[in-house]
């Protein structure tokens, strides 16, 4: 959670990492080891560019999300380190709640194939 103060109040902005234990989503897999797990960041991070809500380029969010101030991108500094992450209100979080109760955004994501992968048949190739 961070805490952004201004002049009269102080907002209170979730990481997509808070974000993905809050709306506590469960996916099924066809894995035999395991059939349903929670959504995890590295996963809402997938979705949430599947559904165009955070740029696939940079994870900046969609420019609408921003003017509803329902997301920003954030600032933080390391030691040697300037980096930004996106952030979602409490409205932002409510919106995104709804969205995927409604069925306009889903939980799905691009599965990428691994690019070092061996070939098992040789005759696979042509």
């Amino acid at each position: 959670m961070i805490d952004i103060k201004y002049e009269d109040h102080i907002e209170t902005w979730f990481t997509v990492t808070e974000v993905a234990k809050l709306l506590n989503f469960v996916i099924r897999d066809n894995d035999k080891k395991r059939t349903r797990h929670h959504i995890g960041r590295n996963l809402m991070f997938k979705v949430l560019k599947y559904n165009k809500i955070l740029s696939k380029k940079d994870n900046s969010p969609n420019q609408s999300l921003i003017n509803m101030n329902l997301a920003i991108l954030y600032k933080t500094k390391s030691k040697k380190h300037t980096y930004t992450m996106p952030i979602f209100s409490e409205n932002g979080l409510e919106f995104l709640r709804k969205q995927f109760q409604t069925g306009k955004y889903q939980l799905n994501y691009e599965k990428k194939v691994k690019e070092n992968q061996y070939i098992k048949n040789p005759e696979d190739v042509f």
